[in-house]
């Protein structure tokens, strides 16, 4: 059987197992920023806004974003948005709807929407596109622990790399991570070779062309 067991309302205990990269899941900030946008839904609309399912790691939290956007979308003049319409749009997808009520949706959305501090969304925003970005780095397999020791096992060393974290600016951790990125080393070695093939070609072409050109006064 499935273990539904919450975890602080923050999802299932199979789902904060599933993988370290679980622990880049900033979901302070997840609270905040839904129960805010869901509070001043006009936030979505604003075009330096940049807000997609992938910014959220759990599906529980992906499903409420999509729902408040979707019923945006159905009508962006919408003034607020309630736990009772999420529930309402999300009821018509069973799939979707037990994940909601799984995750006990209605009481997590009335106390996120409750506590939403419109001042501080800024922050909770930039907090989650920083966690986007090093699960992004992660994946690709760069290294992000001169960034953040988000597998640091002993508590102390954790708790430090996740306050020095929260003290970085996106720029300044996109600069770092970029910086310790080394990217596909296969990959650059092929581009490399490819690049001295067509060097080559056209040095060679550029020969030919030479040599066509000497033929042709040749015959002048």
């Amino acid at each position: 059987m499935k273990d539904i067991t919450l975890v602080h309302g923050f999802g299932t205990n199979n789902e904060m197992e599933q993988s370290s990269i679980m622990m880049l899941n900033p979901v302070r900030s997840y609270y905040q920023v839904l129960g805010t946008l869901a509070k001043f839904p006009m936030l979505l609309l604003n075009p330096k806004m940049n807000l997609s399912e992938d910014d959220f790691l759990q599906d529980f939290h992906k499903i409420v974003f999509k729902a408040i956007k979707d019923i945006i979308c159905k009508d962006n003049s919408i003034k607020a948005i309630t736990y009772v319409n999420i529930d309402d749009h999300l009821s018509q997808f069973a799939e979707l709807y037990e994940v909601w009520n799984v995750n006990d949706g209605i009481r997590y959305m009335k106390k996120s929407i409750e506590h939403a501090n419109g001042n501080a969304f800024k922050l909770h925003y930039r907090e989650v596109k920083k966690y986007t970005l090093v699960r992004q780095c992660v994946s690709a397999g760069v290294d992000v622990t001169g960034v953040l020791k988000y597998y640091e096992t002993d508590l102390k060393l954790y708790t430090e790399s996740v306050k020095q974290f929260e003290l970085l600016g996106l720029d300044e951790i996109e600069k770092q991570l970029i910086e310790l990125g080394k990217g596909n080393e296969e990959l650059q070695y092929q581009l490399s070779y490819k690049q001295e093939e067509i060097d080559s070609q056209i040095a060679m072409l550029m020969k030919q062309k030479q040599e066509l050109n000497d033929f042709r006064k040749k015959l002048a």
